[in-house]
């Protein structure tokens, strides 16, 4: 398979055969979890189409965050959902529902990598 890029939901998104990539600009909410889960608030909001895409093809899903330039944070379609559905984690960002999950190690792994190449295929999308 061939590295893809394209829009779900107005989100541009960038997969690879190992990956499916999102950057989401401005880092995770700062109060996304107040009051729905337990410990930090910090959370990244994706959409249902994004999870769905990633269950399905049985890819995780790599978060960009901001201008960290040399890491991108990985967790599975699946584990997102779990979490979701546990805290009841979701909210709505200009029209569209987010699936929330905390963003913390327990959730989160770390990936070094260079990530501006995909950041300019994602922003070519945009």
């Amino acid at each position: 398979m061939a590295i893809q890029v394209f829009k779900l939901k107005g989100q541009p998104v960038l997969e690879t055969p190992e990956a499916i990539y999102i950057w989401v600009r401005k880092g995770p909410y700062l109060t996304a979890g107040r009051g729905l889960w337990p410990g930090s608030p910090l959370g990244f909001g994706i959409n249902r189409e994004i999870l769905d895409l990633a269950t399905m093809r049985g890819k995780p899903i790599r978060i960009i965050n901001g201008d960290r330039f040399d890491r991108c944070y990985e967790a599975t379609g699946q584990h997102w959902f779990k979490f979701v559905l546990k805290h009841n984690a979701t909210m709505e960002r200009k029209g569209v529902k987010l699936y929330l999950l905390q963003f913390s190690p327990d959730h989160f792994k770390t990936i070094r990598m260079d990530v501006r190449p995909i950041i300019v295929r994602l922003r070519l999308e945009d």
